[in-house]
Order: C-alpha cells, then structure tokens, then sequence
C-alpha cells in the first residue's frame, strides 16, 4: 500500500472517531491524484459508483463498500459557511448544498438570507412597496395625484390628500376614444353626473354620445356617430347636442338634447318633454317647447327642473305636464336643496340665486364674487354646495343661507391649464358641470380639457 493510500486511511479513522463524521468539504479532498474532482479516481477502481458527487465520497480501498463508511447525520456538519446555501444530509448521508437567491428585483429592499432556504427584504427608510413597486415619501399614485406614498402612516397602501384634484378620465387633448379611462379622449364635456353605484357619466357634446366612466373603464353608454333627435336602442340611438346630466335613484339617466329632455332606461332612449321646434309652450309633454336647456335636477318623486336658458326660465315637468316655475334671466345651472332650487344664470354679468319651487324669488346676487360666471351647480351632502364658475377657472364651495353666503372652499389656481395637484395649484380650462357623491367627492366636467376632474375637498 503506497503513502497516499495510507495517509487517506488514517484521516478516514481520525475523523469516525473523533468526530462522527467530517463536513463538507473534507480536509482530505485535494484533489489531487487520486481525487481529480467530478467523478474520482477512486470511483474509477472496484467499488466507486462512478457518478459526480454532490459532497465528496469516502470509498474505501480495495472494493469496501460505501455502506461501511462514516455517514452525515447533522446539517451543522455539512455547513459551507454561504449564507445562500441550504444546507443537509441526503439520504445517503452525503450533503446536499443547495444554492438559493432572495433578490426581489426591487430597488428600495435590501435582500438577505438566512442560509435555512429563507429570506430577508428589507425596505428602505422613506419608500413604500404598493401593488409590487417601489415609491418614494411623496410619490403620487399613477393616475391620482391625490393618493401619495406616506411611510409614516403606511408602507403598503396609498394614503389620500385633502383639497386635492386629480382626473378619472380623459388626456387633456380632445378626440374620441373609449377604452382605459387614463387613455379614453372625449369630446367637449357639457354635463356629469354620478350614479347610484358610483359610475360616472358625462355628456359628450362634441361627439353626440352620453359617455360612462366606471371600474376604470370609458364606453359608449348611448349615442352614434350621426347626429339627430332619434329615439331607440341606446347603442343606435342618435343624439343632437346632448348637454347636463341627472342620474334618478333607480338609475335613470336624463339629459338635455337640443329642445329636448330626454332619458335613458332599460337600453332604450325616450322623450320626456320637447321636440324639434324651438319655442315657449307650457302644457302636454310632448307638445311643450324649450329654447336652448343648459341643466336640471331632479327631485324624489321625479319632477325634472330644466334650466331654459333661452327662454330666460325654470321649468318643471311632472305628470307628463310642463310648467313654468318662475322667470331669470338666462338660467344656465341649477339644484334642488328641499323646496328651494338654487340658479346659476346671467348674460353680460353673472348672478347666483334661490327660487322655490313654488316659483317665488328668494335673493339673487349678481356680480359676487368678481368675475365670477357661473354654470353648472350640485348640492353636497354636508351643506355645502358647489359652483362651476368658468368666468374664473375655479370650482367654489358656497354656504350658509341668504342673504349671508359663505364662498368657500376653492378649488384651483385660477390660471386656465391642466394641472392635477393640490388644489391651489391644480388648473381648470373651463369647467362647465359639477357632480357629488355621497362621499364628498366632486366631480367636474372640464369642458375644453376633455377630460372628467375630480375633487377631493
């Protein structure tokens, strides 16, 4: 037996006695001569099983079977000292280092392991991990400058803004288009209104169609491409100049059309009141007359108040019946708060005034605030109540009861542009109809952005 052979030997014995096994790697594993790495020269001679080993094999000389050698038992013996291994004993008492990576592949962790299989990703100090991507303290949601990272509060979710304003739908360039709401393009938007699960929808003057915004997606909720006063199924229907919106609590949307008021119920568009013939006739629905209709509201039991811009007028439809309510001069907005409908109207100079419904003239106002002119108006559910005052290029909040009004919040910078952002900064171009929800929330109708705006207050 030559001294290499000799030498293996002893160190084999060294190791069963003194420590019931040696780790992986073995002291004696050199590879040298008789050990050339991959599948050894030992493996080669009788009794080698002539494979790669995952840890080096003790084989015994002359045919002794790798039964008879010393066995691993304990992962602390074959561990390799990387903290990206797991480490074990194989069946066969071999050790099995097997490699594993903890890198996430994002940018604000730092990715440890705990040489177990286990990993560690540890986020950065001033950055939030939302939906899978890393965002710095400040960082604006995609698509809603008013939700922003605040790892103060929270590192997994987006926490809200007040008075802020930030677009559901629409790019700030005009055109049409449905699909995702942040790449939907519209026509000029000339009303809006919010339905009773929170849906969205706007009328498109421009392209004759009324529009819906819901679950992040823009369609076609009525209206073509073509441009007259028939009545049918919604997707064939055809629309002249589709202007405000009111949404009823069973879901009913109306909307103005030219000299008409018209709705949409059951995938079929109808005529409540109006024709084709301009005019200013009170009496049977369907041989009443309008001039040209700016807004309306509706009310609990289903009277529609029209605003008749042309006609200098309020008028009430109920019970298949047009009325008229009382005479301002050109009406363009309006809502009803109780028994009192609140007007928006003016030519060459802008007032803001209250009618009951029973037609007697409460206050108006005209020239307040200065170079206000207001348009479309909607009640909020905390009193306060909201005002499209393109004259300004602001949205006002308005309180209190006459004659003493409180003209506040605001909301924008007052410079025309399309700007999302805290309020103060945020800009408007010419918003013409506002909307709220249950929340609060307001929603406007940026007429020659194109675009659908919401309000945080």
């Amino acid at each position: 037996m030559n001294s290499g052979v000799m030498a293996r030997l002893v160190a084999l014995v060294l190791c069963s006695v003194l420590m019931a096994g040696c780790p992986y790697p073995r002291p004696f594993e050199d590879g040298g001569p008789t050990d050339a790495g991959g599948a050894d020269a030992a493996d080669a001679r009788p009794g080698g099983d002539g494979k790669p080993d995952l840890a080096p094999d003790l084989v015994a000389e002359a045919g002794k079977p790798d039964a008879a050698l010393t066995k691993f038992t304990k992962a602390s013996q074959c561990d390799d000292k990387l903290s990206c291994t797991s480490d074990s004993c194989g069946s066969n008492g071999h050790c099995v280092n097997k490699a594993y990576s903890c890198d996430d592949k994002l940018s604000c962790t730092t990715d440890t392991c705990d040489g177990k299989g286990g990993c560690g990703n540890k986020l950065a100090t001033g950055q939030c991990l939302i939906d899978k991507a890393c965002h710095a303290t400040g960082a604006s949601r995609p698509g809603n400058a008013c939700q922003v990272c605040q790892p103060t509060k929270s590192v997994g979710a987006w926490q809200p803004l007040s008075s802020c304003v930030y677009t559901l739908a629409g790019t700030g360039s005009c055109g049409f288009k449905d699909g995702p709401a942040a790449t939907a393009t519209f026509g000029q938007l000339t009303g809006v209104a919010v339905g009773p699960t929170g849906e969205v929808y706007v009328s498109d003057w421009a392209n004759l169609r009324i529009r819906l915004v819901k679950g992040g997606q823009v369609s076609t909720f009525a209206g073509t491409s073509s441009g007259t006063y028939a009545d049918g199924p919604s997707d064939k229907v055809q629309l002249s100049s589709p202007k405000g919106l009111v949404v009823d609590k069973g879901g009913t949307v109306f909307f103005l059309d030219g000299y008409r008021v018209r709705k949409i119920a059951g995938g079929q568009v109808t005529t409540v009141a109006g024709s084709t013939t301009k005019g200013k006739v009170d009496g049977p629905a369907a041989s009443a007359r309008f001039a040209m209709m700016l807004d309306l509201d509706i009310d609990s039991k289903g009277t529609v108040y029209v605003a008749d811009y042309g006609n200098s007028a309020v008028r009430r439809i109920s019970g298949g019946t047009v009325s008229t309510v009382s005479n301002l001069i050109s009406p363009r907005g309006l809502f009803l708060v109780g028994n009192n409908l609140w007007v928006t109207g003016g030519t060459t100079q802008s007032y803001f005034g209250m009618v009951s419904t029973g037609g007697s003239v409460h206050k108006t106002t005209f020239g307040s605030p200065a170079g206000a002119d207001y348009y479309g108006m909607a009640a909020g559910p905390s009193g306060t109540h909201y005002v499209a005052d393109r004259g300004t290029r602001l949205i006002r909040g308005v309180s209190g009861s006459w004659p003493s009004l409180t003209w506040s919040p605001v909301f924008g910078s007052g410079t025309g542009g399309f700007v999302d952002g805290p309020a103060a900064k945020a800009r408007f171009k010419s918003p013409e109809e506002v909307a709220v929800d249950s929340s609060g929330k307001v929603y406007v109708a940026d007429r020659h952005n194109c675009a659908v705006r919401v309000i945080v207050p």
